[in-house]
């Protein structure tokens, strides 16, 4: 039974909004093209593609594409999908008479344990965390008018804009040895990248001891000068997408061509951004001054890419090629999760980390992205919902008069 608002009554499966699950399959999609490389190989070759030897023209056009793309582009979908998702989560606890803050900072909670086994056990570059911390946060604003979300998230976004080029600026003027310390990272020496792989292809302990003091910086001082605010700003402005109607088709088709417009002024953002950092030959005095370009168009890309989904959606819902993507975004925790498995197993067990380029990667991503979309559509076809979903919602509603794992 449902309500007059389309709401589930209490107790029953709320119906699920099937664009969210359209964006938000794109974009898992999506972020495992960058994630690949963080997973495969050292950490100076993410920013600096000619930062190990050999380096052909075929791995330059991956980055470059890459760079244009994809880049922050899948992120930022994926942090307003949860944004948007912050609200439904809300709505349908109160629906179903339930305490919508104390469950949602408990599953921020246990999203922050997901993603700190998750960074320390498997891989370094874990988003989960961030985006629990950020969760907590975006709950303040839950309540907010539109037009307010829009502005704090554009504020908050534009943070990390303001700091990267505030250390452009500071560069030159940089202490010689500052300068030095940065400059090896971000083109070390063959020892260096060598003792990297060697620590990588080891055990998890050679990992851990390797990588704990750049994980940590990373879940402190980069949350705190960078990935939280453009996270925030990201919730925010889903929650602003979210309660215009516009990711679930519920605006004018013309909306939809709207955000197209933002296309291809940001895919010419990045675009400059990549140009800006060859031209430079990738020298360490342009390695904020590029990624800044690129930042600066994600967000216009993104909402261009919404703009695009939204059109294909309303033409061809019902194609069997959206059908398999949602599937992948019913079960984004589970999907994400299974790409750093795989991403795990190939590069450090196997032991293939640092021994495949750009290039050769992108036939990896191909590969799992065929798998996804062929087994997790038969796998729904058995149970409702993925094994990591399943988990974390029993464990959100543990403890309440009434577990329903639906939402």
């Amino acid at each position: 039974m449902m309500t007059t608002n389309g709401t589930a009554m209490p107790g029953e499966h709320a119906p699920r909004i099937q664009q969210l699950d359209f964006i938000r399959g794109i974009a898992v999609l999506g972020i495992f093209l960058m994630n690949i490389v963080a997973l495969g190989l050292p950490a100076a070759v993410i920013d600096n593609p000619v930062a190990m030897d050999p380096v052909s023209s075929a791995d330059l056009w991956v980055w470059g594409l890459s760079q244009v793309f994809a880049e922050q582009k899948f992120i930022a979908m994926f942090g307003m999908l949860f944004g948007a998702g912050i609200l439904l989560f809300a709505e349908r606890a109160e629906a179903r008479q339930l305490p919508p803050r104390a469950l949602h900072f408990r599953r921020m909670g246990w999203l922050a344990l997901f993603g700190l086994l998750h960074a320390w056990l498997l891989w370094y570059g874990d988003i989960l965390f961030p985006y629990a911390v950020a969760g907590c946060l975006a709950w303040l604003w839950r309540a907010k008018p539109v037009a307010s979300l829009i502005r704090w998230g554009v504020a908050l976004y534009l943070i990390p804009a303001l700091l990267l080029y505030l250390v452009h600026l500071s560069l030159p003027q940089m202490d010689p040895a500052d300068l030095a310390d940065l400059a090896a990272f971000w083109s070390p020496e063959a020892e260096q990248l060598a003792a990297e792989i060697a620590a990588l292809q080891g055990g998890l302990a050679e990992r851990i001891a390797y990588r704990h003091e750049f994980i940590l910086s990373l879940q402190t001082s980069g949350m705190v000068f960078g990935t939280l605010w453009l996270v925030l700003g990201y919730m925010l402005l889903g929650m602003a997408l979210f309660k215009l109607g516009v990711l679930s088709l519920q605006v004018p088709r013309t909306t939809y061509y709207k955000l197209l417009g933002w296309l291809l002024p940001g895919l010419a953002l990045s675009a400059y951004g990549v140009y800006y950092q060859v031209e430079a030959e990738f020298s360490v005095l342009v390695s904020f001054a590029g990624p800044l370009w690129n930042y600066l168009g994600s967000l216009m890309t993104a909402l261009g890419y919404i703009g695009i989904l939204g059109l294909v959606a309303l033409r061809m819902a019902n194609a069997a090629w959206v059908q398999r993507v949602k599937a992948v975004g019913r079960m984004a925790f589970s999907a994400y999760i299974m790409q750093t498995l795989i991403g795990v197993i190939l590069f450090q067990y196997i032991g293939l980390f640092g021994l495949l380029q750009r290039s050769h990667l992108i036939l990896i991503v191909m590969l799992v992205w065929a798998v996804q979309l062929v087994f997790l559509p038969l796998y729904l076809q058995h149970y409702r919902q993925g094994p990591l979903e399943w988990v974390w919602r029993r464990l959100t509603y543990a403890g309440t008069r009434r577990v329903d794992t639906s939402v």
